[in-house]
């Protein structure tokens, strides 16, 4: 794990990256923040697992944000997940930066109202997803932060743009500037598991129910009822997306 502070404020910011160490965006984003500089926050850094990055994988044992609070004598993520608790005690808010391969627009998630509401109010971005325990259940990093959120982006992105949102983030919470744009914001509901070749659908489009899924030898499998698609074509996950209501 590998830990830098910059920045100057009354407003203390943990920004994680690297919890899965296929995801390189973070470790970038956190280099060129450190390089230019951050006004307005004081920033504590955090490159989490290095192990997996070595070996370019997304973890070395287990999903590192799926295995929080951790363990102190664990395998090798839960001893990061325990170790990163310890890290951010005392800040006001985390971000943890993670990429997708899913085809999907800049996303923020939450697990907790408190959080959802300064994502609306601080976070320069459209989408933001309300992820419930049915997916991490209660075991995911921004689960353990006062206010956390992630900030998913595809993975073509480029880290000057993610770098400039990141950035916009953090002043936004350092001045306590309130954004005015309109959000939409998504309910998950669950997990809809893969079970043949899927159709193309696309993320944040509305599926109807009725409309067709995937094709599992001759039989269509079609929606059982209306949802929003979410990380279709995440291949970190196993099912064919999450399914998600609008609020």
């Amino acid at each position: 794990m590998k830990i830098m502070e910059f920045g100057n404020g009354k407003k203390r910011i943990c920004l994680v990256g690297c919890l899965h160490g296929n995801e390189v965006i973070g470790m970038k984003v956190i280099n060129r923040l450190r390089r230019e500089g951050v006004e307005c926050a004081s920033v504590k850094a955090i490159i989490a697992n290095e192990r997996a990055i070595s070996i370019r994988r997304r973890f070395v044992d287990t999903d590192g944000n799926r295995c929080f609070p951790g363990k102190r004598n664990g395998n090798v993520e839960e001893r990061m997940a325990y170790r990163l608790l310890k890290e951010i005690e005392g800040y006001d808010y985390v971000i943890d930066i993670h990429s997708t391969h899913a085809d999907m627009a800049d996303t923020v998630i939450v697990t907790k109202r408190k959080s959802l509401n300064e994502a609306r109010l601080r976070v320069p971005i459209k989408n933001i997803v309300l992820m419930g325990r049915e997916i991490a259940k209660g075991h995911s990093l921004i689960d353990f932060a006062e206010k956390g959120i992630s900030l998913e982006f595809y993975k073509k992105r480029s880290v000057k743009d993610v770098s400039m949102l990141v950035r916009q983030t953090i002043e936004n919470i350092g001045e306590g500037k309130r954004l005015k744009t309109k959000k939409e914001v998504y309910r998950v509901t669950g997990f809809i598991q893969r079970t043949g070749r899927p159709f193309a659908i696309r993320n944040y489009r509305l599926v109807r129910k009725g409309q067709p899924l995937m094709k599992d030898g001759p039989r269509i499998v079609r929606s059982e009822d209306s949802f929003y698609p979410i990380f279709f074509g995440e291949r970190g996950y196993k099912g064919l997306c999450m399914k998600s209501v609008k609020e």
